[in-house]
């Protein structure tokens, strides 16, 4: 093997590192509730940059910017960091990355074979965030108390429907809270104490949830508390939380 055949592979190598540490970087950086990955985002540019390395080729360079510009943008706008007609010039970004994809691998094979596992993860990650929209996990009471940007969920579909599905249950005679989240130490504490007053506390997701799944439990919820607060008092719920915190142990889940 050639000195630069070796130095090609080695430069794969990296790549590829860089890459799964930037999926696990992007997904902390969102699980800490920096809005978008950015540590993912600055890590995955290294492997980019890299790839291109492998290349040297004019094409593939210009190439690999238009993809990381695309990505870039997707996940932003996905996340709601950039507004959403960025996700216009990002999908023409990707889409040019495809066109050119062809002519990369004609001339540098194992180039726009790194590229392309590149942009396949950007893709499958673009995806996920357009799908989940993933939102921060917390040590959580309630649902509504999970950390998380500011939606506007007044008027959506989710949050009414929440909203009407509280309605019923009290109709129905059933007295619920929903939540998500990572759960606080206290939790098993304060759903017990719930309990003896006839109030479920029901978990419906963990730490990965969607702004629908938020907006129909902050609707739900505001309707129960309301509820409870007439029957039981207004502090009720606050009293109950802070006792389960006051008496929890470390390690108590």
């Amino acid at each position: 093997m050639t000195l630069e055949a070796l130095y090609r592979r080695s430069l794969v190598v990296v790549a590829l590192l860089a890459l799964s540490l930037a999926a696990l970087m992007g997904y902390f950086a969102a699980a800490w509730g920096l809005g978008i990955p950015i540590v993912g985002v600055l890590v995955a540019s290294l492997g980019l940059a890299t790839a291109a390395a492998v290349a040297r080729r004019g094409r593939l360079w210009r190439s690999v910017v238009l993809l990381a510009i695309g990505s870039g943008l997707c996940a932003s706008a996905a996340m709601g960091a950039v507004p959403w007609w960025a996700a216009i010039p990002a999908g023409l970004g990707v889409g040019a990355f495809a066109l050119l994809l062809p002519a990369m691998f004609r001339r540098d094979r194992l180039a726009a074979l790194v590229v392309t596992v590149l942009g396949a993860a950007f893709g499958v990650q673009g995806a996920w965030t357009f799908d989940a929209a993933i939102q921060p996990p917390a040590a959580t009471l309630d649902g509504f108390e999970v950390a998380a940007p500011e939606i506007p969920v007044a008027g959506s579909d989710a949050y009414l429907r929440g909203r009407a599905d509280a309605e019923r249950d009290l109709a129905a005679g059933r007295w619920r809270l929903l939540t998500y989240g990572y759960p606080a130490a206290s939790r098993s504490l304060y759903r017990e104490a719930l309990l003896r007053d006839g109030i479920e506390l029901e978990a419906v997701a963990g730490c990965v949830v969607t702004k629908e799944l938020m907006e129909h439990v902050r609707g739900y919820n505001e309707v129960m508390e309301a509820a409870i607060a007439r029957l039981l008092g207004p502090g009720y719920l606050a009293a109950r939380r802070q006792a389960a915190q006051d008496a929890t142990q470390p390690g108590v889940y």
